[in-house]
């Protein structure tokens, strides 16, 4: 009867040495299958603190439009190719043979596409850039005939924006400042290896206030991303809404880009 008992002892033992007290341990979530703002917490570890060579000294933010920002005004009347382009594109020698204007939705390519020949816009592609509205996404497909006789194809993406944009109340220096500021915990334990570039999205209503919150994918940091999006949720009217070339309230779409410095 000793022994069984000096046995049970022993096992008690041994089960609580094996049950490890994380209560005064700092965690840190870990859930790949987040989907938009839903941060899962039932799984956590703790904290790795990365060394120094290999972590982050600091995350890459740029805040405003998907892609390369164009009014509205501007694309409702454009009949040019070259009216897309940028100044040094603009005076290239080499002669433009088509184009082919291609409508993005969630960053994928959509069969709404029109075309045309040398640098006219067709009449096709004109009504496809009319039909636009702010911050819907394009890709102008530009191919260029090279002194080599050699055809070359690039494409500029666009984001359709308003006449006068949404912008943060205190300035863009201060937005920059309260995402460095949010994020600054979680700086020493961001592998640079393991950090996925991505874009947090949300839209700013005619009355400042701030809905549609979602990313492209995961930072690989879950705890982060649910800290950028508790940030953003703080933005109800800290922004001036947008404004359409008529002087009217409009809603924009905002997209916070975050990386690695240097990689974006």
């Amino acid at each position: 009867m000793k022994t069984s008992n000096l046995l049970l002892a022993l096992l008690t033992l041994v089960v609580l040495n094996c049950q490890e007290d994380t209560s005064t341990k700092d965690i840190a979530i870990l859930d790949d299958s987040i989907s938009n703002t839903e941060i899962e917490t039932n799984d956590i570890i703790e904290r790795e603190l990365i060394p120094e060579k290999d972590r982050i000294d600091s995350l890459y933010f740029h805040v405003g439009a998907r892609f390369e920002a164009i009014k509205k005004s501007k694309i409702d009347n454009i009949n040019l190719v070259n009216d897309f382009l940028t100044t040094q594109d603009q005076f290239s020698k080499n002669p433009i043979v088509s184009s082919e204007l291609i409508l993005m939705v969630n960053n994928e390519r959509t069969n709404t596409r029109a075309y045309g020949n040398g640098n006219t816009l067709s009449e096709s592609q004109k009504a496809v850039l009319k039909s636009l509205k702010h911050s819907d996404g394009f890709i102008t497909a530009i191919t260029r005939k090279e002194s080599n006789g050699l055809k070359r194809t690039f494409t500029p993406h666009y984001t359709v924006v308003p006449e006068t944009t949404a912008v943060f109340k205190e300035g863009n220096k201060a937005e920059l400042r309260e995402l460095n500021n949010a994020v600054a915990e979680f700086i020493p334990f961001i592998d640079k290896a393991k950090l996925k570039f991505t874009k947090f999205y949300f839209t700013v209503d005619k009355n400042g206030a701030i809905k549609n919150t979602y990313f492209d994918w995961s930072t690989n940091y879950p705890e982060l991303d649910k800290k950028i999006f508790e940030l953003i949720k703080t933005y109800n009217q800290k922004w001036t809404p947008a404004k359409d070339k008529n002087g009217e309230v409009v809603e924009q779409e905002i997209v916070i880009t975050v990386g690695l410095v240097g990689a974006c």
